[in-house]
């Protein structure tokens, strides 16, 4: 998976690594920022640096 995915297949390997329906969502969607523990579990399974989350919130701000 690539930081280019939409929300929903962001969201379906974030269900995957064990994350509730509507964290995952959130988390996907750019409404909440993964912590950085949870960034680097991110990393390892699908390849989005930790950067990328909070690169995404200053683009939203």
């Amino acid at each position: 998976m690539n930081i280019q995915s939409n929300p929903s297949e962001i969201a379906a390997g974030l269900r995957a690594m064990g994350l509730s329906k509507s964290y995952a969502s959130e988390i996907a969607s750019g409404k909440r920022t993964p912590g950085y523990d949870l960034a680097l579990r991110i990393e390892k399974a699908f390849d989005i640096p930790p950067r990328f989350w909070g690169e995404r919130q200053k683009s939203a701000a």
